[in-house]
């Protein structure tokens, strides 16, 4: 029975850590990300080749995309080491998105679809309030 009281013990102090974790991603996700380049196939695409969209995750968990003349909408979520997005029309899961590095200010996945994996840079986009507050 003690071993069973540890064992429980030690699995709801790991699902704290792992929730405290999304937490503090979801944290550093939150705002207006610019796009710098993807990668895919030995291929890169700047930012600007797309007209230099831009990925808005908003606090409340609502995310909306303008990309190639269409704006997305739908809601986000993390996970591990990843994030989703959802689209309104059908909330369906898309693929997990893998965080390969966040920072305060840069933000990099990969995404595996088919046989090809596509390696996304995003840069933080600086709020001009927040801006006039650090000065």
């Amino acid at each position: 029975m003690r071993k069973y009281i540890i064992r429980l013990g030690m699995i709801m102090i790991g699902a704290v850590l792992l929730s405290s974790c999304e937490n503090k991603v979801e944290e550093k996700l939150e705002g207006d990300w610019k796009l710098v380049s993807m990668e895919t196939t030995g291929f890169v695409i700047s930012g600007q080749q797309l007209n230099s969209p831009v990925l808005s995750l908003e606090k409340d968990k609502t995310y909306s995309i303008f990309i190639d003349g269409k704006l997305t909408k739908g809601k986000w979520k993390v996970k591990e080491n990843a994030f989703y997005l959802l689209a309104n029309e059908n909330n369906k899961e898309e693929s997990a998105l893998i965080i390969d590095s966040l920072t305060d200010n840069t933000l990099i996945y990969h995404n595996k679809s088919g046989k090809s994996d596509v390696k996304v840079y995003y840069t933080k986009v600086e709020n001009e309030e927040e801006g006039e507050e650090k000065k």
